[in-house]
């Protein structure tokens, strides 16, 4: 399991375990992956935005999940950075989308897509990661089952065709397994639970305005938003 945060036990401060923290794939996940295995075994991996796999030295090609510029390229294959760029591929409008959070989703899913499909066509990796992300933040930032998730799932699944057609395309159709995957569902709360309240009720957990001061346990979110009806 790799989580979204991790607790700063020295100042009790939780910090996400992202490359633009710091953490790169070997600092956050301690056992070997898929595409560890894949990538020792001789075979060509490629990775389009694939969380927690930044600066990971099992990619062939990877497009990196960094939110900024810098970051971006600097963990992403130089060569292939170059080449989308002379394909005139909107590489420098990843990060502005990232901003934008669940407002350039759309826009961001169909770079994601467009460089997914551009590696299977030209490069032909054995193993290729993919992510949209659409369906996903609009829950996150609007509540579960919200109106616009709904307008992003046909968004989503057009992306998934456009990389079922590259597949196709490449001439690997009858030798490919593709495999769609979530990491988490949503679902609507009736109620708020807080944990930390009641370990500071039972004298293990200290305070000082929003910030714990020490604490012998303390509970960690990972979620990016709760919304109750």
């Amino acid at each position: 399991m790799h989580s979204n945060k991790l607790l700063k036990r020295k100042d009790h401060t939780a910090v996400t375990l992202s490359l633009a923290e710091g953490f790169t794939k070997e600092q956050s996940i301690a056992v070997p992956t898929v595409y560890d295995r894949a990538f020792e075994a001789g075979l060509s991996t490629g990775a389009v935005g694939w969380p927690g796999s930044g600066g990971a030295g099992t990619w062939t090609w990877t497009f990196a999940p960094a939110r900024d510029q810098i970051t971006l390229e600097k963990y992403s294959t130089t060569a292939l950075i170059n080449e989308l760029k002379i394909m005139r591929v909107p590489v420098k409008m990843h990060s502005v989308w990232v901003s934008q959070l669940w407002h350039g989703s759309r826009h961001r899913d169909q770079l994601l897509t467009d460089i997914a499909c551009y590696l299977l066509e030209r490069k032909k990796p054995k193993l290729l990661f993919t992510y949209l992300t659409a369906v996903d933040l609009w829950q996150h930032g609007h509540g579960a089952h919200c109106g616009q998730a709904y307008e992003m799932g046909p968004h989503c699944d057009r992306q998934i065709q456009r990389i079922l057609a590259s597949v196709a395309e490449s001439g690997l159709a009858d030798r490919t397994t593709i495999i769609v995957v979530s990491d988490h569902g949503f679902a609507s709360l009736s109620s708020y639970v807080y944990p930390n309240f009641l370990l500071r009720r039972e004298g293990l957990l200290a305070v000082a305005g929003d910030k714990s001061t020490t604490a012998k346990a303390r509970a960690l979110t990972q979620g990016v938003a709760l919304w109750c009806t």
